[in-house]
């Protein structure tokens, strides 16, 4: 039995696992964009302003959808660096 070659499965598939969480990740960050976008479009808005409930709001929907944005954007360089390593396994 060739160990290395069933290793080489292993790497493959877990390579195939990564690469699909890897592209349900960059839905998710490209969704995150969208209402990050239509938040500080609100922001913009000057009638918001004179609601100062209405902008604390925005104001912290804005912070969560940031802090939510910072958190995916980790994943994405961590798990891109994961997928890197695991290439360069499957094609050694």
């Amino acid at each position: 039995l060739n160990t290395g070659n069933t290793e080489n499965v292993f790497t493959k598939k877990e390579l195939e696992k990564l690469q699909k969480q890897f592209s349900k990740l960059e839905e998710q960050i490209n969704q995150i964009n969208k209402s990050k976008a239509a938040i500080e479009l609100e922001l913009g808005k000057p009638e918001n302003y004179a609601n100062q409930n209405k902008f604390k709001q925005i104001e912290a929907d804005h912070k969560k959808v940031q802090q939510q944005l910072d958190t995916a954007n980790a994943q994405y360089e961590k798990m891109f660096e994961q997928i890197m390593e695991l290439e360069k396994q499957v094609t050694a």
